[in-house]
């Protein structure tokens, strides 16, 4: 009897036993649920900026600068308060309830804070996460073409940053490639993506070339930004409304842009916009002086060709579209020495760079329908801004020109060099200089091409259209619990 009475007690306390742990571990559990539910909130809202900006690139302007979500068109609870997870509607019954919000810094990188918040109550658990975001577009290397052709890279040829293409690399001579080079053709998959036709041996720094996947070019036409310039920036157009093509002169000093009707066009008309407070109708008529601060967007359309004279400046950022060529005709720099000291090298000096650059004050975008032309006036030159080329290349527009010669080394007929400071996009190479038969140039230039990297999170505007490039996150750290907004108690520390 007392041996069955101790087995009825020990049966009886089994289960108030397992009851009483259960219980204690129930609240654990749930944080555990909450917290791991914290950090999927935080991703949705992460998602949710990301998708936001991808179908709408000024929703970059938008940032933590508000006093309330008025203030932010598009209205987005998110950037005030807590915004219900899609996963979290009561239709799907989920468990726990989870809430996101986030912040946004824009000044030369794009950083994202977001938080995610789960449960209820005492048990609610906030995280909070700081990502830099990047899009994924031409602007992440110096040189990207769709198609590379019978051109061919030479000894005189160095390039200080990313290169890629979707083509087959040609290389004659010994030229330098300092990071590193990417192709997506997959003719000759298991050796290295290039040819070499000429004597010498190319230098690859960072590896030989491997296969990448296949890129689209930025944009597939100039259209995405005729309605910004029409509204918002300048719209050159020929005789009458819309009228055209015509062709005009560009004069670039610092901040201002004066520019002029070319030989064999009368008249060149303005589309204004007069209810707009950014409208262009200070861009003028046939001729006129544009100061970037004036316009909205700093965006100049012009249903035509530009050429733009040697020896300017940018100071501030601008973006130039021709719905035909653009004509470089000698240097056109940011500040460099000096007050104005904006590029910063990771080696050198301004006046002798070394390696890759960055500028996160100045930003030249050049977009052509058509071709990039860089004049040759047998001198050196110089060439800081992001272009593209969107139907054909960046090219010397008259590389028949013999150097002068006397040169020693990979450059033994003294080219003269043309340095890019920024970023070239192309559908086709062009060419920049021809060659002799050791891989030599002999007649154009010889190349010195530097990535400027602030190009990865900071770029012309409206250089992008929204269907141009796919936003993703580069990196992140978490950073101490609490609000991602400053409306609910201020950033928390990362």
């Amino acid at each position: 009897m007392l041996i069955v009475l101790g087995a009825l007690a020990l049966m009886a306390t089994v289960p108030l036993v397992v009851i009483s742990t259960t219980v204690n571990q129930l609240p654990l559990t749930t944080s555990n649920l909450n917290w791991n539910a914290a950090y999927e909130a935080a991703q949705a809202g992460l998602n949710d900026y990301i998708q936001q900006v991808d179908a709408n690139p000024s929703y970059l302007q938008w940032n933590v600068n508000h006093t309330g979500c008025t203030n932010n068109p598009p209205t987005n609870e998110a950037f005030c308060n807590w915004a219900s997870s899609p996963t979290s509607t009561s239709s799907l019954n989920t468990y726990p309830p989870e809430w996101y919000e986030y912040s946004v810094s824009n000044n030369g990188s794009v950083l994202l804070t977001v938080s995610g918040k789960a449960g209820t109550g005492s048990r609610a658990v906030v995280r909070t996460f700081r990502y830099v975001i990047a899009p994924q577009a031409t602007l992440d290397n110096i040189y990207w073409t769709s198609s590379e052709g019978d051109v061919n890279f030479d000894s005189a040829d160095t390039l200080y940053g990313p290169v890629f293409s979707n083509d087959d690399f040609n290389i004659c001579g010994s030229p330098t490639f300092q990071a590193s080079v990417s192709s997506a053709d997959g003719r000759n998959e298991g050796t290295p993506y290039w040819q070499q036709y000429c004597s010498g041996t190319p230098t690859f720094q960072a590896g030989v070339p491997q296969l990448a996947g296949v890129e689209n070019i930025i944009t597939q036409s100039t259209g995405p930004d005729l309605n910004p310039a029409q509204t918002l920036g300048c719209y050159i157009a020929g005789p009458g409304t819309p009228g055209g093509p015509t062709g005009i002169t560009v004069t670039l000093n610092g901040n201002t842009l004066t520019w002029a009707t070319t030989s064999g066009y009368s008249t060149a008309s303005v589309q204004n916009n007069a209810s707009n407070p950014n409208s262009s109708t200070s861009c003028g008529a046939g001729h006129g002086t544009v100061t970037f601060s004036t316009l909205g967007s700093a965006l100049f359309y012009v249903n035509g060709d530009i050429t733009i004279n040697g020896n300017g400046t940018v100071n501030g950022f601008l973006t130039l579209v021709s719905t035909g060529n653009i004509t470089l005709d000698g240097n056109v720099t940011y500040p460099c020495t000096g007050q104005g000291q904006d590029i910063t090298w990771s080696a050198g000096t301004c006046a002798s760079p070394a390696g890759q650059g960055t500028d996160t004050q100045d930003a030249l975008g050049l977009i052509a329908a058509n071709n990039v032309n860089v004049s040759d006036n047998n001198a050196a030159t110089q060439i800081d801004a992001a272009m593209v080329a969107i139907a054909g290349s960046f090219q010397n527009s008259a590389a028949g020109n013999n150097c002068p010669g006397g040169g020693t080394g990979n450059n033994p007929h003294k080219c003269p060099v043309l340095t890019v400071f920024g970023s070239i996009a192309q559908n086709t190479r062009g060419i920049v200089a021809y060659l002799d038969s050791n891989g030599y140039p002999d007649e154009g230039y010889s190349k010195a091409y530097f990535y400027d990297s602030s190009l990865q999170t900071l770029w012309p505007p409206f250089f992008i259209p929204p269907a141009g490039a796919t936003w993703t996150p580069k990196n992140y750290e978490e950073c101490k619990p609490g609000s991602a907004d400053r409306a609910l108690g201020g950033a928390p520390q990362c």
